[in-house]
């Protein structure tokens, strides 16, 4: 067989496939595993008692976790926490006008629920501290539970709440049952699964005072509010908001620990002493037994900042200056703070306090973004938790008596809105003149204007009547009227 016979015989070899790189961990880019095809639910059996006590660690000792939790309560929650605005139509009719009797009614009525002796089962909290309780406890936890109380002996309005840990809920509860339903880490599920009973303990677990038991009990679905943010289809259980920046934060957290404790120790002027070649170093007995001792058994000197001590013939002095933390660590730190915070849903600014660096540009478009989350996240809270107590709560105070509504058109009056706390402005005044074009342009409303600050439009024409009234009383003219020919006020048209 001829050079060019053996060359047109070998074998070609197979086109390579193609396929996704990412699917495949390979020797540069590890550090992933092939376990994302189980079910969300078979993973948190093994991985969310563990995500807890991290998250509950991190927020009980780093700085950084407790001003995300902060600011969770600062922007979601807010300083007047979400509010409700009742928006009941007469005769039940969607395009008639609004029923401002029965609205009033029923926006007085919940403002006295949601003091303390009316909402909660111990009379220690009110609505707004319910709220904040809870919504930490989501954010560190994933989960928080509200229990439902109902009846003559639960108050003004026979409706009252108790805010649970997660950890009444009997994790280790998997069962699969005979009518087709199935029981998840305690969460009991029907053949649609749809939640109808929760096993739960009595006591807290972690409680082992006197009296404490294990007993547990099964709470119908209908007498839990159980608040969290699902990630995944199935999800029945929440995880904590901080679980991707959690690892990196904890190592964050004990590298500035380290450099401080470097810097204190340099700043000492730390050393040892060595003794002579005369001295044998022996202790007397007598003395050592009063001595600090290293783990190894050396004994430890003190040297106080701002001390000098005349050492003994012979011995000699070796310091010990370590140079670190150096201007590195700024620049490190502010690295690792970004990638915490993007997992975090903040900005960086925000969650390190630290605005140099910053111009007016970037401050307001990374200051929208964390906005527009906030904003996501009160409307997630106002429909998971806020809305269903306040259906609750109408419900209960047309039966109780102390509102006087029809209870057979509780639908018609069953018709809320929610305003969040707003936020003023990195430009205020370029804010108001764009404001005011819009209104003169009809692009937009003063509700839609006053709604961005958190405020309410009712509200703040009451406070100008009342302004306006006491303006009059006191013979002064406010700003925004004019006397007329008469000497009497009217109001401006400018």
């Amino acid at each position: 067989m001829g050079f060019m016979d053996w060359f047109k015989s070998k074998p070609t070899a197979a086109p390579k496939k193609r396929r996704y790189e990412a699917a495949h961990p390979s020797r540069v880019a590890g550090g992933f595993s092939l376990g994302g095809e189980l079910d969300i639910m078979e993973r948190l059996k093994g991985d969310l008692k563990g995500l807890i006590k991290h998250s509950r660690q991190q927020s009980e000792n780093n700085d950084y976790i407790k001003a995300f939790h902060a600011m969770c309560k600062r922007h979601i929650v807010g300083p007047k926490n979400i509010r409700l605005q009742s928006r009941a139509r007469k005769n039940g009719d969607w395009k008639g006008p609004l029923d401002q009797i029965a609205n009033a009614e029923i926006e007085f009525h919940w403002k006295e629920w949601c003091k303390r002796q009316n909402c909660s089962i111990d009379g220690k909290m009110d609505w707004q501290l319910l709220c904040e309780l809870g919504l930490t406890s989501t954010a560190r936890d994933g989960n928080v539970m509200y229990r439902k109380f109902q009846g003559a002996q639960f108050g003004k309005y026979g409706y009252q709440l108790q805010v649970l840990e997660i950890d009444h809920l009997d994790f280790e509860l998997n069962q699969t049952l005979n009518n087709g339903g199935k029981i998840v880490m305690g969460v009991e599920l029907n053949s649609f699964d749809r939640v109808v009973n929760y096993h739960m303990f009595r006591d807290h677990p972690g409680n082992y005072g006197p009296g404490h038991s294990r007993e547990r009990i099964v709470v119908p679905a209908d007498k839990i509010l159980h608040v969290f943010r699902p990630e995944r289809p199935g999800q029945i259980l929440g995880v904590p908001w901080s679980y991707t920046a959690l690892r990196r934060l904890n190592m964050l957290n004990g590298y500035e620990t380290a450099a401080l404790t470097n810097a204190r120790a340099g700043a000492s002027k730390m050393g040892f002493i060595e003794p002579g070649e005369e001295d044998d170093g022996a202790i007397d007995p007598d003395d050592a037994d009063e001595m600090e001792t290293t783990e190894s058994g050396a004994i430890v000197e003190d040297l106080e900042p701002g001390t000098v001590e005349r050492l003994n013939p012979g011995e000699k002095f070796t310091g010990f200056d370590p140079a670190y933390p150096n201007g590195e660590i700024e620049t490190f730190i502010k690295v690792m703070l970004r990638g915490a915070a993007a997992g975090l849903g903040v900005s960086y600014h925000g969650l390190a306090n630290d605005l140099s660096g910053a111009n007016f540009s970037t401050l307001r478009q990374g200051t929208n973004e964390e906005r527009d989350e906030w904003r996501m996240l009160q409307g997630w809270l106002a429909n998971d938790l806020h809305d269903q107590v306040a259906a609750d709560v109408l419900r209960m105070s047309i039966l109780t008596g102390n509102i006087n509504l029809p209870f057979s058109k509780f639908d018609q009056f069953n018709v809320r809105e929610w305003k969040g706390r707003g936020w003023q402005a990195v430009n205020p005044a370029q804010e108001a003149s764009a404001h005011e074009r819009n209104l003169q342009n009809k692009l937009t409303s003063p509700q839609d204007v006053v709604a961005e600050s958190g405020q309410d439009l009712d509200e703040i024409y009451e406070k100008f009547e009342l302004a306006s009234e006491m303006a009059a009383t006191h013979k002064l003219f406010l700003p925004f009227e004019k006397p007329n020919e008469s000497g009497e006020k009217k109001q401006s048209k400018d």
